[in-house]
């Protein structure tokens, strides 16, 4: 198999190169890898072939599909951060995120013709803060994480599938996950112990109703001053509403289970 991994040397698209190059029972396996910048010498995978180009110039894109001509393109490349501001924000709460990925959803069955860190580093910010102990809700929310080893692993088997069972898996959407839900602030804790926490502070839990006032506040307070707030209403609802979702469509036509598990992900 002949894959090309754009922005390979992302967080996903890093750890995909590894699964493909650990991919057990393949070895023709071809790897390429688009990027705007090549690697450093001491990120270089041997026997990767390494492209430098930015995917949003169409002539050299084409250039090196043409040169290198994948049999399965893995594109992970994400949304360039800190350009200009070219739209106004939105009078109403709006989360880019979650619509980006459902404008995603609908692009691949349409797109189906014959011929998924950040989150980590704010925990350990809160750890770091000594703000650690604090917990939003009555934690009754089963929320369902994913290890990136897993996540690469899980496009591996879907680019295996897409070549050899096309009619079954294309233009088809999954559900990833660890498939280990558990309470949102359990998974904090875990988090929290890996990073050295001892459990000797005593939780302190805010009901999701004062968090709710706090956070309002905070937002009327960053209009009149023009700050920016970390507390906002969206990020209270976040943390205190339900996230897991049923993987048996991956499991059934990929094959997948979680070789990691999120203890060992964490860790």
């Amino acid at each position: 198999m002949c894959s090309l991994v754009i922005s390979s040397i992302g967080f996903l698209g890093s750890h995909i190169v590894e699964a493909l190059k650990n991919c057990v029972g393949n070895s023709n396996q071809v790897i390429g890898v688009l990027d705007i910048v090549k690697p450093l010498d001491n990120k270089v995978i041997a026997g990767v072939e390494y492209f430098e180009g930015d995917i949003v110039d169409e002539a050299r894109t084409i250039e090196i599909l043409k040169s290198f001509w994948p049999d399965i393109v893995f594109h992970t490349a994400p949304p360039i951060h800190s350009l200009p501001n070219q739209l106004s924000i939105p009078k109403q709460e709006y989360n880019a995120y979650h619509h980006t990925k459902a404008i995603a959803e609908k692009l691949v069955p349409g797109q189906n013709v014959s011929m998924i860190n950040r989150w980590i580093w704010q925990m350990a910010q809160a750890f770091e803060n000594g703000q650690h102990n604090i917990q939003i809700g009555n934690n009754a929310n089963p929320v369902d994480y994913a290890y990136a080893g897993n996540v690469a692993y899980v496009h591996v088997l879907a680019g295996e599938q897409l070549l050899s069972n096309s009619d079954k898996v294309a233009g088809e959407m999954f559900f990833m996950t660890n498939s280990q839900p558990m309470p949102q602030w359990d998974f904090h804790q875990l988090v929290f112990r890996e990073l050295g926490d001892n459990s000797l502070k005593k939780i302190v839990v805010l009901p999701h109703w004062l968090r709710m006032i706090m956070a309002t506040i905070a937002e009327l307070w960053s209009k009149i001053t023009g700050t920016l707030v970390n507390l906002m209403c969206f990020t209270v609802k976040f943390v205190t509403s339900v996230q897991w979702y049923n993987i048996d469509k991956a499991r059934r036509l990929l094959n997948y289970d979680s070789p990691v598990s999120l203890e060992e992900g964490v860790k």
